[in-house]
């Protein structure tokens, strides 16, 4: 019990340098710009924020306490909301303030999913999660302009913890688990039609996609193959655990010569690119890959770096 305490706390309080962090950062932070954006270029908060009894869609239930603040629910308050939800998320993206625009922009969207009914999904939950972390985690301590104004550079060596990344990974781990649990009946079980059904279904697909009818077996292997990745997805969890020492030293020699992360993180990556462009489920797709940064340690974050940067000078022509 000792050993597993000491490896506990080890855990907790490892450092690493900040880059993996920093591009969750960035990535939250952008998906975050950009559904604000639209939200307010599409004009969708009038009907959905005004009152049921003034013709809107928001329904009469106690408001969240921080309406309490500017006299209660109105569009006008809310749209001024938005718009601050948007300038926080730019500075969440670019690194400015710290941890102050992850902490106010949880808030706000907290208070503003209390309003209307079915406006939100399981992906708001998971931006509110990524929040959170970038409350508990200094993400601004590198590619930030936090940093830039700290220390005159846009990069920076400063240690932080860990433990915010780890609980990333921890979060894609439960994710990805539980809602393959989930997907039990018609679709998931035979024929396996879940991956064609959401392709036709006009309420999500961006494009006419009934020209895939002819890939219809190909798309039943797609459910089947999606379905265990999810289902499986814990063994990714327990990999990573290995890998970092606190499964002892055979596990870890183990999970590193066979490293599972390249083969389920690969898969994830072109199932949500795929997604993302065939059909429209919000900001599922891109809110679930941000977390995919967290999968790479700082060194492997610039080790990729300088192998991009290497191919890029050799494919770069000569000058004359």
């Amino acid at each position: 019990m000792i050993a597993l305490w000491n490896r506990w706390v080890a855990a907790a309080c490892a450092t690493e340098r900040g880059t993996s962090q920093a591009i969750f950062r960035v990535f939250v932070g952008s998906v975050l710009f950009a559904d604000a954006a639209h939200v307010l270029f599409v004009g969708a908060l009038d009907p959905l924020f005004r009152p049921v009894a003034d013709g809107g869609f928001a329904p009469a239930t106690r408001p969240h306490e921080l309406f309490a603040l500017f006299g209660g629910p109105s569009v006008e308050v809310v749209t001024g909301l938005v718009w601050l939800s948007l300038i926080l998320a730019g500075m969440l993206a670019v690194g400015l303030a710290g941890r102050v625009p992850a902490f106010a922009l949880l808030q706000i969207r907290m208070a503003l999913l209390t309003l209307p009914i079915d406006i939100h999904g399981g992906y708001d939950r998971l931006l509110h999660n990524a929040l959170w972390l970038l409350v508990l985690a200094n993400s601004t301590a590198t590619l930030s302009a936090w940093c830039r104004l700290r220390t005159g550079r846009w990069t920076s060596d400063r240690l932080v913890f860990a433990f915010p990344r780890h609980f990333a990974i921890l979060q894609l781990v439960v994710l990805y688990t539980f809602t393959g649990l989930i997907k039990v009946g018609p679709g998931w079980d035979a024929p396996h039609e879940a991956v064609y059904r959401l392709m036709h279904v006009t309420a999500y697909s961006r494009w006419d996609l009934t020209w895939t009818a002819f890939l219809y077996p190909v798309l039943q292997v797609a459910t089947v193959v999606t379905h265990y990745w999810e289902v499986t997805f814990g063994v990714v969890g327990v990999a990573y655990a290995a890998q970092q020492g606190w499964l002892g030293d055979r596990l870890r020699a183990l999970a590193l010569r066979f490293d599972l992360r390249l083969l389920y993180a690969t898969f994830g990556i072109a199932f949500h690119l795929g997604l993302f462009v065939l059909v429209d489920v919000g900001p599922f797709s891109l809110a679930t890959l941000g977390f995919y940064a967290a999968f790479l340690s700082p060194d492997e974050w610039e080790r990729l770096a300088a192998r991009l940067t290497r191919r890029g000078r050799r494919a770069r022509p000569a000058p004359g």
